[in-house]
Formats: structure tokens, C-alpha cells, sequence
């Protein structure tokens, strides 16, 4: 990005995109108070870490298997003969006991190790995690891969912590090894327009679900108005998923995010809209208006401001499709506004664009 993302803005994106009220209330002070992405990152964690200590590390049951003196659950003669455990006066029993040791807790200890490893982050950071490493000594660490965080089950006993599972499947994500023995470097994500897009489809999808409580907010599969003629036809036909649709009573509207370095490309004598994003939002719009009571709905293509900022709005086959960017570095307050004029589909509040095309 030309423009860096200030951190208190990803803070605000993270907080919307990992749909966590929390972020936006008593922790903002970790963001004002971040020189930089894994700072943050690193803070978020070890006060969701710190939280934990009133209510006790999540627990549940696991098998043990013991020698002990006086019978507990079910004995394993098998193991106590083979142990001789007879001539100790003991016997190896099979038993459950509530234990921390377990997966989400393990998560955690390994990003905690994770982050001690990992160079530049900040003195103040590096503090901040002494808490969490006392209250995590006895639990054991865990290989980490793109399938863990999606094991752990959650339900309303510990849902408070989604947040820090999303922290660390971030950081996960984001750091790599270093040439250094048992250290970790940092990506900035920033860099990255895969992670970005993600983060910023999900901000503009749970904005819209907490801003519009008047309309039916989702992402939606689209089907083709039209049939496969045999099943190698059917099995190779592309599926189209809409980033949000939202639904009025009166408006229908399929918006796009497009997190791109380059928002435009570049023609023989001038830059233009992307061809193959305004193809994509018009068979979306073409292909759903078949749905009754969609008849007339509208297009938007969202992108972040990069190089220039633009609003760009056509009349297609009787759709209204709009291009706009939404810039990511003024203050929050404006970002909300913005966005939320562009969902409603009204003039931005940030009036400083200058359209591609009338």
C-alpha cells in the first residue's frame, strides 16, 4: 500500500473482521499504544491471555493412566502386571480428570513461545508477556498447521476465546523462521493482498450485519440462470459466491470487496476499471435478478483506496452497478460513515474522489 493502514485503523478492521465487540471498548488502548502490526498483535494477545485468569483456563476431561495405592476408575492389570506394580502395593488405574491441558490452551502456549522467539517486537511487548507465560507454564506445547484452530470446538462456556484463536492463526500465518536457530520473523500483513482481502471482506461483511439491522445481511451462492447439458458440463461449471449480499424490503443490493495493490489497470492511453471484476459483479447481477424481488438490484464494487480514489457509477442492462474506493487511512470515524453512505447507497461523506469514468 502507498499509504500505510494506521494501526489503530487495523485495529478497528481486525475488530469488525474477527466480529469481537470487546476490541472496540477496553482495548483500544493496546492499539494507540502499538508502534506496529506484531506489537499490537502480540498486546491483543497477552491481555486475552490475562483475562483468563479470573475465570480459570478452559478445562476438560482427559484420560489419565496412573500406579497408584487405592483403586480410582477402571484398573489396568494388564499395564500393573507388566509394571510389577503388585510388589509395591499398587496398581495402575485408567481415570478422567478435569485437566487444562488441552488443545485451545495449547494453542496458546505455542504462539506465547511463538512470540518470545520473535524478533522486533518491542521491549514493552515482550513485558506484557510475563502474565501470560506463568499462567500457561504447565501446559504443553502443540505443532501448529492450517488445520488446528478449526479443531477446537467452542461453545458458550469458553467463546471468549475466538479472539485469541484468531490472534493466533494470524500470527501463525505470518511468521516464518528465521535464519537465526529458534527464531521467528514477522510478515507484515500489510504486505500480504491475500490476508488483507480476507480482513477486509469479513470488516465490510460484520459491519453490514451490525449497521443494518433493517435488512437480511449474507454471502450468498448465486445460481447460473440457465442448465449444464451433461454431467462433465455440470461438474466444470465455475459456482459464484457473493462476498455480501443485502436485502431491503425495498432495495437489493450484491457488493464485492476487491483488495488490490492496483485498483486499476493500466490501458493504452489511460488507466481503466479492471475488466474482469466489472464482468464478475455484472453476472451477479444479471444471473440474481431472475430471483423474484430482484429484479432491479444494484452492484457494488469496493476498494480500498490505494493511489487515487474514485466513484464511478454506470447504468448496465438496467442494473446500477458503482465502483468506489473507501479510504483506509483517515479516521475511523469518517471510514464508518463512508461506508456506510456506500451501502446505503448515498453520496460518500469523504467527497475528495475524482471518477475514472462518467
Amino acid at each position: 500500500m502507498k499509504s500505510p493502514i494506521p494501526i489503530r485503523n487495523i485495529y478497528y478492521l481486525l475488530s469488525y473482521a474477527w466480529d469481537s465487540s470487546g476490541l472496540m471498548g477496553n482495548r483500544r488502548l493496546a492499539a494507540e499504544n502499538s508502534p506496529s502490526i506484531l506489537d499490537l498483535l502480540a498486546r491483543l494477545f497477552a491481555e486475552g491471555v490475562a483475562a483468563l485468569r479470573r475465570p480459570g483456563l478452559d478445562r476438560s476431561y482427559l484420560e489419565m493412566r496412573s500406579e497408584l495405592a487405592l483403586i480410582r476408575g477402571k484398573p489396568d492389570f494388564a499395564e500393573s502386571n507388566k509394571r510389577l506394580s503388585r510388589l509395591r502395593a499398587r496398581i495402575v488405574c485408567r481415570y478422567e480428570e478435569l485437566d487444562p491441558d488441552i488443545l485451545n490452551n495449547r494453542i496458546l502456549k505455542t504462539t506465547l513461545h511463538r512470540l518470545l522467539a520473535c524478533k522486533g517486537l518491542g521491549v514493552e511487548s515482550r513485558r506484557s508477556l510475563h502474565l501470560p507465560r506463568e499462567l500457561l507454564q504447565h501446559i504443553s506445547p502443540v505443532a501448529l498447521d492450517s488445520t488446528i484452530f478449526h479443531r477446537v470446538q467452542l461453545h458458550r462456556n469458553n467463546r471468549h476465546y475466538r479472539l485469541l484463536l484468531n490472534v493466533c492463526e494470524l500470527l501463525w500465518k505470518q511468521m516464518i523462521p528465521s535464519e537465526a536457530h529458534g527464531q521467528f520473523v514477522f510478515r507484515d500483513f500489510l504486505e500480504s493482498e491475500a490476508v488483507m482481502s480476507t480482513i477486509f471482506e469479513k470488516f465490510v461483511f460484520n459491519f453490514s450485519v451490525r449497521h443494518l439491522p433493517g435488512a437480511k445481511t449474507k454471502a450468498e451462492w448465486i445460481s447460473w440462470d440457465g442448465e449444464a447439458l451433461d454431467e462433465q458440463s455440470r461438474s466444470l461449471l465455475p459456482s459464484m459466491r457473493t462476498d455480501l449480499c443485502v436485502d431491503w424490503p425495498s432495495r437489493k443490493l450484491i457488493l464485492d470487496c476487491k483488495f488490490y495493490r492496483d485498483a486499476l489497470q493500466s490501458g493504452q492511453w489511460s488507466e481503466t476499471l479492471r475488466s474482469a471484476h466489472l464482468y464478475q459483479i455484472f453476472a451477479y447481477l444479471k444471473n440474481k435478478s431472475v430471483t423474484p424481488g430482484w429484479s432491479g438490484c444494484k452492484g457494488v464494487l469496493l476498494y480500498p483506496t490505494v493511489n487515487r480514489a474514485f466513484d464511478c457509477q454506470y447504468k448496465l442492462s438496467g442494473h446500477e452497478v458503482r465502483a468506489v474506493t473507501l479510504d483506509l487511512t483517515r479516521p475511523w470515524q469518517v471510514i464508518e460513515q463512508d461506508l456506510l453512505s456506500i451501502l446505503l447507497g448515498q453520496q460518500t461523506y469523504s467527497k475528495e474522489v475524482v471518477g475514472v469514468a462518467s
